[in-house]
């Protein structure tokens, strides 16, 4: 049986046979049916012709179990292959279609050929009734053998005919599968467009939201910008009422310390008139007393005593030591 070197992995890593050196399976599926050719040859020469019937109901028996292991291997893969690795329907295809064309041509090979009339002639001849008898049997083993092959040609057809509805049912199932898929493309290129739509709503709704926000906060901005423009307007008047009213201060300062300054002034030049004043009494105090001098009180009790306080300024006898209050009147006390 040959190698399925692509699906098991069980062919050795080098073959230098003929036929399995490319490691395909079609070249070795191939070379496999020729090698089996060959050793039916080579076992029919060498074969006596007694043991044919034999091998030819070997090969019947096989013929027929492969074509049995093939209906099931299209079912169910997992029975006919227990040991493989990957039970598929494509091995049991491979590995039970090489015993079916194997087991074929074993029945084939060593069927019984019909002898011709010369030959029937020379049997009669040189056989005894015995042999006569033996191709009787080999002959209605023939006319069975043939009839056994028009059951398996039955057999065969029963067969296509289900392999045909098992193709038809697996394309019905996958029209159906594509079909399916199909239908689920066109519902998530639906979604998908729903998406992107609502996405595209969202993004419109984003963008005006952020529309209106700006134009929030453009208003706020406008009206924070009110707020200062108004804040700085009242600023600026009250820094001008501030100017204003210091200004009025400055003003009513300069004006107090102007009239100070004509206080001060007019104080000044009264104590000027004063100190004149003062300076002329002073200088006609000093001619009264120079012409008073013949009247003299040393206090005022010497001026009480002679009958002349109160001694006002300008009268005999008034001196500074008699006013001590400098009201013009001594000895007032």
């Amino acid at each position: 049986m040959p190698f399925n070197t692509r699906n098991t992995g069980d062919r050795p890593k080098k073959i230098r046979i003929l036929g399995y050196r490319s490691g395909t399976s079609s070249k070795m599926f191939i070379a496999s049916i020729v090698y089996i050719l060959l050793f039916l040859l080579l076992f029919r020469t060498i074969l006596p012709t007694s043991t044919f019937n034999v091998f030819m109901s070997i090969g019947i028996i096989g013929f027929l179990l492969s074509i049995l292991a093939l209906i099931i291997g299209l079912i169910k893969p997992s029975i006919v292959l227990p040991k493989a690795e990957y039970k598929t329907r494509k091995k049991a295809v491979y590995y039970y279609s090489f015993s079916f064309i194997a087991f074929f041509l074993l029945a084939i090979f060593f069927t019984v050929e019909e002898p011709t009339s010369a030959e029937k002639s020379a049997v009669t001849k040189c056989e005894s009734s015995e042999a006569r008898s033996e191709i009787t049997q080999l002959a209605e083993k023939k006319s069975k053998l043939e009839e056994d092959i028009k059951k398996l040609n039955k057999e065969k057809e029963k067969l296509s005919a289900e392999t045909e509805k098992l193709t038809k049912e697996k394309e019905a199932k996958k029209l159906a599968e594509e079909k399916r898929k199909e239908k689920e493309a066109k519902k998530l290129a639906e979604e998908k467009r729903k998406e992107k739509e609502a996405k595209k709503l969202a993004e419109e709704k984003r963008k005006e939201e952020e529309v209106q926000k700006l134009a929030e906060e453009k208003r706020k901005e406008e009206e924070a910008q009110k707020l200062a423009e108004e804040k700085r307007k009242e600023e600026e008047a009250q820094k001008l009422a501030e100017e204003k009213r210091k200004e009025e201060e400055a003003q009513k300062l300069a004006e107090e310390k102007r009239k100070e300054e004509e206080a001060q002034k007019l104080a000044e030049e009264k104590r000027k008139e004063e100190e004149a004043a003062a300076l002329a009494k002073e200088q006609q105090d000093k001619q009264t007393s120079v012409t008073n001098t013949n009247v003299y009180y040393e206090n005022c009790t010497a001026a009480r005593a002679a009958g002349a306080a109160p001694v006002y300024e300008g009268q005999p006898g008034y001196a500074k030591h008699l006013d001590r209050d400098g009201d013009g009147i001594g000895c007032d006390q």
